[in-house]
């Protein structure tokens, strides 16, 4: 039996072109927004690498400058990410806690709270010992989070969903750990691991550099918890 052809109508046909053209315009428009945010991630990453080689041929590196670079990181991976909330956190290997460097969106209660919990009590301490990274979906239902008032603490912050990762350098060498924080119950994508990823990586290579500068010019290494890329004021913060 012969096939026919379906028949259209005139209108069907027009509705069908603006239908593609409408889409045709939307795959544009999320192409270019794509590439804008590409471009962008890019253009900030040679930018902190920009700023880390020029710091490194000083020879050393000052507190506020390392400050300013982890706060560049911190941010580019809460705004990548589409995070509510982050911290860097640094690793004192004299007494193994955990301080606060640079932080965003947190008030008092949570900062002074998680400068008394020791690493071992909650999921951070986990993340630290293993070198591995761990997520929490939901704060109020998970059993790495077995201290009750670390439970409270976090979600009177407006924390309901939170991943650790560790910052690891190029020797092994462990020098904290990034944290973003969610308001809403969470499980990070895989793109969103990556650029996570990508960001602890810009932070080690920092804090690497920032190492070598204080060993070649006789300084006590700004990471032995008295150096001075520490800030004096920052309480041991380890969660």
């Amino acid at each position: 039996m012969a096939d026919f052809p379906l028949s259209c109508s005139v209108e069907d046909a027009r509705h069908s072109l603006e239908l593609a053209k409408s889409m045709h315009q939307r795959a544009h428009a999320m192409w270019q927004n794509a590439r804008k945010t590409l471009d962008a991630t890019e253009a900030m990453h040679k930018g902190l690498h920009t700023r880390i080689e020029e710091l490194a041929a000083r020879g050393a590196f000052r507190r506020e400058f390392t400050t300013t670079l982890l706060s560049g990181i911190l941010d580019a991976t809460i705004q990548a990410t589409g995070a509510d909330m982050g911290n860097i956190q640094l690793l004192n290997p004299q007494n193994g806690h955990l301080r606060i460097h640079v932080q965003r969106g947190f008030e008092r209660p949570f900062l002074e709270f998680f400068n008394s919990v020791y690493a071992d009590e909650a999921a951070c301490g986990t993340a630290l010992k293993k070198m591995q990274r761990v997520i929490v979906p939901d704060v109020a239902d998970s059993l790495l989070l077995t201290h009750s008032d670390c439970v409270e603490i976090l979600l009177d912050a407006g924390v309901r969903a939170v991943q650790f990762t560790p910052i690891v350098g190029k020797s092994g060498r462990i020098w904290g750990m990034l944290s973003t924080h969610y308001r809403k119950v969470n499980q990070p994508n895989h793109k969103d691991l990556q650029l996570i990823d990508y960001c602890a990586n810009w932070a080690a290579a920092l804090l690497d550099a920032n190492h070598r500068a204080a060993y070649l010019n006789g300084r006590p290494s700004a990471h032995n918890g008295n150096g001075p890329d520490i800030p004096a004021a920052a309480a041991p913060c380890v969660r």
